[in-house]
């Protein structure tokens, strides 16, 4: 089964909205796969993220996987303009405690760039625990309301690449 995700509200910059879409398919043996592709776009900031994944379905409640994920972000309202390019990996597993709400645990390493005021930048490792749940309600046949919220266990704010330690997850699944 193939679904298409639509309207994830995500909070990508400080003051900015932006969308994600992303797309799954079940293949044989439990086996999924898909990923994301975010942008925001504002007058003076801009997102965008690209985060392919793949997965498997061990059983009917539990399942794990594996994804990568690129991200640029530009800012025109600092002077000088800053911009970064970061790079990702992520191991995730979600446990289905009833039909519609299931437990997730991740663990997320991130190559991230921080600017500083005076225009230079520096190259900076981080690594997060994730952990929460979510919830899934169904709105049709082929469509479904999802939201989740997960905590960065590891989140810094002297060093953490985000600026909160949660993770607020919105939207809606089309199955095709």
């Amino acid at each position: 089964m193939k679904s298409l995700q639509l309207f994830t509200l995500c909070c990508l910059l400080p003051g900015v909205a932006g969308a994600q879409v992303s797309l799954s398919s079940m293949a044989s043996d439990g086996i999924f796969y898909g990923g994301g592709i975010g942008a925001s776009m504002g007058s003076d900031t801009s997102y965008i993220e690209v985060s392919p994944m793949i997965g498997k379905h061990f059983t009917d409640k539990i399942s794990a996987g594996v994804g990568v994920s690129y991200r640029y972000t530009s800012d025109t309202r600092p002077s000088p303009d800053v911009s970064s390019h970061d790079f990702g990996a992520n191991l995730f597993t979600r446990y289905r405690l009833l039909p519609n709400i299931f437990l997730e645990g991740a663990y997320e390493y991130i190559n991230y760039e921080v600017n500083f005021s005076d225009g230079s930048d520096e190259r900076r490792n981080f690594s997060s625990v994730l952990v929460g749940g979510g919830f899934t309600q169904p709105i049709s046949e082929s469509t479904s309301f999802y939201a989740s919220a997960l905590y960065n266990l590891s989140w810094d704010d002297e060093d953490s690449p985000y600026d909160d330690p949660w993770n607020l997850r919105f939207g809606v699944n089309v199955g095709f």
